[in-house]
């Protein structure tokens, strides 16, 4: 896929997608802060201190068995000393983003539950590798995982009958989400998530896995997160937590394989059931927080 072939697809997408979702601005400006390095712990907590619900919110999220800090942080200011600034911007986007995804028609195409817990797992995975391979950046590869799918919402709001068609074609042709939406669409979601994350300024390693993780071979960015999600995100369908029922999923490159380091059963072959317990433990972990994801819908 050339960078003709991409922004071809990108102008597809500009001219059919209207009325982006915008973040809160509230939340923009913490991007801004956490990126300026002028900022002080001092002056990024007191703003957030501001949003008495978005603090909550962080507090909260932070504060789950599926993070993972093993006390309890009871203020933004502490959240920063022992998080750091972007492990904070990070959860704080989560809640933004759910909340912006609350509103919205989505019963005729797909269950929006499934599609965070689906999520979820998604981040999960990316957790499990990225331990693994002794990668320090989980705050990136949770969100990249958690918004990997962010342009299906996108797609269900703006191309609602269209995107019906889609995948009612890819369950009876038995073909993945990515090839029927190419087809019928002239771009994927991947495609329509990397641009909206784009539109928001997110970080580009965060930009570059979501437009990526259908394709990962074909990212040079290092770390390559794209590579984790795409594996956390077949993962996640293998153990059942599929964003869309029925969907035929996609093949794993090679490229992953070797590039993850992922434990093998034979010559070529994944570990599944080794990675699949590991996701079980994880999800369980999980449990608080998708139930604070909830709260927030």
């Amino acid at each position: 896929m050339d960078d003709k072939n991409r922004l071809e697809r990108m102008r597809l997408i500009t001219q059919r997608v209207n009325n982006i979702p915008t973040l809160p601005e509230v939340m923009t400006k913490i991007i801004q802060m956490v990126d300026d390095p002028r900022t002080t712990a001092n002056l990024l907590a007191e703003y957030i201190g501001r949003d008495q619900a978005l603090t909550a919110k962080i507090l909260k999220l932070a504060n789950s068995a599926f993070y993972g800090f093993p006390q309890k942080i009871g203020t933004i200011n502490l959240a920063i000393v022992v998080l750091g600034f972007e492990s904070v911007k990070d959860l704080g986007l989560s809640a933004a983003v759910v909340e912006t995804f609350r509103e919205g028609e989505y019963n005729g195409v797909f269950d929006l539950h499934h599609f965070w817990v689906h999520a979820v797992a998604v981040a999960a995975g990316c957790k499990i590798v990225s331990r693994h391979m002794k990668v320090n950046i989980s705050g990136e590869i949770f969100v990249a995982g958690l918004l990997h799918d962010i342009g299906k919402l996108i797609l269900c709001r703006h191309l609602t009958e269209e995107y019906i068609v889609v995948i009612k074609t890819a369950r009876e042709q038995k073909k993945d989400i990515y090839r029927m939406e190419l087809e019928l669409l002239g771009f994927n979601h991947a495609d329509v998530g990397g641009w909206l994350s784009e539109q928001w300024n997110l970080p580009q390693h965060q930009t570059n896995a979501i437009y990526y993780h259908p394709y990962p071979w074909l990212s040079y960015r290092e770390p390559n997160l794209a590579m984790l999600v795409n594996f956390a995100n077949l993962l996640a369908n293998k153990a059942g937590y599929d964003a869309i029922e029925d969907i035929v999923a996609p093949e794993m490159h090679p490229k992953v394989i070797t590039y993850l380091h992922l434990k093998k059963c034979s010559e070529t072959e994944v570990d599944w059931e080794y990675y699949l317990n590991l996701l079980s433990v994880e999800m369980e972990h999980a449990k608080g927080f998708l139930s604070l994801l909830r709260q927030i819908e």
